[in-house]
């Protein structure tokens, strides 16, 4: 799909993984591995890539299992963030699993990532609980979910895991 401001969004595949793993080692520590990405290729993934002139800027890591959408990895290259391309991925992603009738969203997010923390609440995900220590650098993560369909989000509880 053509994007305003000449972004192609399409789906991700095996071509587009040398360029998640260059943008990933530019974001992440520590980046995800190609086994990974390699990974994210089977059938109860759906993942998406954005392209500007042919090359790889930015993507959207996601399993649909079971009714629940869960975000693995989403990642923008730095001379691309802050212009609105992890929204639009966001945004989209809430919007096609509404239409295929999933029930809710979830993910983690490193609770120093004031970012993404910010897009997420802007997409009306809220905070579910914390887990301690949970990436490799001791860094917290929290666990943020969204309901689907219309339904609303309870008060957050702050419960730890």
């Amino acid at each position: 799909m053509e994007w305003d401001r000449g972004f192609k969004i399409e789906r991700f595949e095996l071509r587009h993984v040398p360029g998640a793993l260059a943008v990933e080692r530019l974001i992440f520590d520590p980046p995800w591995s190609e086994a990974s990405f390699r990974e994210s290729l089977q059938p109860r993934f759906r993942n998406w890539a954005v392209l500007r002139d042919e090359q790889l800027i930015g993507y959207l890591i996601t399993q649909w299992l079971l009714g629940e959408v869960y975000i693995f990895n989403v990642g923008v290259a730095p001379d691309w963030q802050r212009q609105g391309i992890a929204a639009k991925l966001i945004g989209d992603l809430i919007a096609e699993a509404e239409a295929a009738g999933m029930r809710e969203m979830l993910l983690e997010v490193r609770v120093s990532n004031e970012p993404a923390l910010h897009l997420y609440r802007k997409y009306g995900f809220t905070q579910l609980l914390r887990r301690r220590k949970y990436y490799p650098n001791g860094e917290d993560a929290f666990v943020m979910h969204r309901r689907l369909g219309g339904t609303p989000e309870p008060s957050p509880d702050q419960k730890e895991e």
